[in-house]
């Protein structure tokens, strides 16, 4: 790993950046954190690095970090699982969101990346989360539940059907959650229908669409508190 100190210009330290670094370190820092309230292991200072590796890599990063959950999750709590995935996508944690947004990495790793996301659902909350529905509060004690439910809310892209050079990037957020709402379990479903909840803004004939024919075969065998949120989600009325 290479590191660079961050100096006022008194020289006094005031912190730490990182501008080179493995995918297993990469692993390392944004998993192997004390178990805390989430969030603050991101407090950012002398003792906790700045991630500051070409954004390009850290896309391919976040992409391969998705596509190989089922590798790395049993080294780590949940809670230490919850807030590495939080990182990676919140621009409240930092700024590596920027790997689904910035134009100036290729859009063959930012797709990737998007594209990962349908591995996330499948390898990693699928078998971590408790089945039940976070906007009834029925999953509260698993941090995990928390930020499959939120994915969407807080992933820093959201549908912009009116500007047509964004269409091929929304056509993939919206395949992403059209695969990840087949996921048989309530939590996936859940989070992928807030996700079309709040696209539907947007896309709401689309959404609809994706809502009904992803459903429309398992509708007989779901609880009728999540056909109530599917129909919600229809028209964009999720919270």
């Amino acid at each position: 790993m290479k590191t660079e100190v961050i100096r006022w210009a008194d020289g006094q330290v005031i912190g730490e950046r990182i501008l080179e670094a493995t995918f297993d370190e990469w692993l390392t820092y944004i998993f192997e954190r004390p178990d805390g309230e989430l969030g603050t292991h991101w407090s950012f200072g002398e003792k906790i690095p700045y991630w500051e590796v070409d954004a390009t890599i850290t896309s391919r990063y976040v992409a391969q970090t998705y596509e190989e959950s089922k590798t790395w999750t049993k080294r780590y709590s949940v809670k230490q699982i919850a807030d590495g995935i939080s990182f990676t996508h919140s621009s409240s944690l930092g700024d590596v969101f920027a790997v689904f947004t910035d134009d100036a990495i290729p859009w063959d790793d930012r797709r990737r990346a998007i594209q990962a996301i349908t591995t996330l659902y499948r390898d990693c909350f699928q078998i971590l989360c408790e089945p039940g529905l976070s906007h009834l509060n029925e999953c509260s004690k698993n941090p995990l539940n928390g930020v499959c439910y939120m994915f969407w809310d807080i992933f820093p892209i959201y549908g912009q059907a009116e500007d047509k050079t964004l269409k091929e990037r929304d056509d993939e957020c919206l395949r992403v959650m059209e695969r990840t709402l087949q996921i048989d379990h309530e939590a996936c479903r859940e989070s992928s229908l807030h996700g079309l909840g709040h696209w539907a803004l947007s896309y709401r004939a689309r959404a609809s669409s994706i809502i009904e024919q992803s459903l429309k075969t398992v509708r007989k065998r779901l609880r009728p508190e999540l056909l109530s949120y599917a129909d919600r989600a229809k028209s964009g009325n999720v919270l």
